[in-house]
């Protein structure tokens, strides 16, 4: 068998090899040498015994990355001719409510004012990738690197440095072997801190429509989530997620006009994974639009600087 080490990406044979993994950490526990895993493409942790990994060659990866690709760039194309179509329906009833045709070339055009989405990220990795994708989709983001247990004691801080409408609690998670009870915090790894955390930002801010939270990862108990406060959480089914479910989740939602509400079903059939990875409530819109169009952009000036102290070491 072809030598493991640190970096390298594998999958487990006994899974019929159909994830994925970075190597991370080996270790040795009782004489056994066990490989600490972390998903190249979905937010699992896991671990494995050495002799049940395959390492992947560069043509297995090169497929792979093509076949993520592929589906990422069919589900962005849903995502995206859906906000088209959303606010060209609302800007239509708009113009034909407040104004004629004759007033809109002399006032001037509507403008646009989506929510600032404050993402917090348990994997360094993920959260440079989703801090590129939200630039891609257009979007008013903030994300930070939050170990998925200290994001408890550092979600209220920079809730209040950034006042965001859209907050994404995520990072990694999964179902621990041998734990068969569902119901039991300890069956999971992360979830207890992503409840932790939704909870805190609650006492921050109460409403659910006026903050509106996803939290979870892969495997992740959804069904505590929800009732911890959040919005819409992973995962229903127990499966594994996508990298980018949240930002697909949070694109939707920001570009939902404030007096509609959010198509749960809608929503979840856009993101990667569908319904038996992402969740959720009944929540309303949180997109804005303006009048008459300001010469600059209102959005919001860069708060980054000011929240350098709840930012994660690194």
């Amino acid at each position: 068998m072809q030598p493991i080490k640190v970096g390298d990406i594998v999958a487990r044979i006994s899974y019929g090899q159909d994830v994925l993994f970075k190597v991370q950490d080996i270790t040795n526990d009782k004489g056994q040498t066990i490989v600490i895993l972390k998903g190249i493409d979905v937010r699992l942790l896991a671990d494995s015994p050495l002799e049940d990994l395959q390492v992947k060659s560069g043509y297995e990866l090169l497929q792979h990355r093509h076949q993520t690709v592929s589906a990422l760039k069919r589900s962005l194309s849903r995502v995206q001719l859906q906000r088209q179509l959303a606010i060209e329906r609302y800007t239509a009833g708009k113009r034909s409510s407040d104004r004629s045709e004759d007033e809109a070339g002399v006032e001037g055009e509507l403008f646009q004012l989506p929510p600032t989405i404050l993402h917090l990220d348990g994997d360094r990795e993920y959260e440079k990738k989703s801090e590129e994708m939200y630039k891609q989709l257009g979007l008013n983001a903030y994300a930070y690197w939050v170990p998925e247990k200290e994001q408890v004691n550092k979600v209220v801080a920079l809730l209040r440095c950034h006042r965001p409408g859209i907050l994404i609690l995520t990072g990694h998670d999964a179902v621990v072997k041998g734990w068969s009870d569902m119901t039991d915090l300890k069956s999971y790894r992360n979830s207890q801190a992503f409840i932790a955390a939704v909870e805190a930002a609650r006492t921050y801010e109460p409403d659910r429509d006026n903050l509106i939270i996803f939290a979870g990862a892969c495997q992740s108990y959804y069904e505590a989530i929800l009732q911890a406060g959040a919005n819409f959480a992973s995962a229903p089914k127990r499966v594994l997620i996508h990298v980018y479910d949240p930002i697909i989740l949070a694109e939707r939602i920001a570009f939902t006009p404030i007096d509609q509400t959010v198509s749960v079903q809608d929503v979840v059939r856009d993101t990667i994974t569908g319904s038996s990875g992402i969740g959720g409530i009944d929540t309303r819109g949180c997109f804005r639009f303006g009048y008459p169009g300001p010469v600059e952009s209102p959005l919001a000036a860069d708060s980054r600087g000011f929240c350098k102290s709840a930012r994660s070491p690194g």
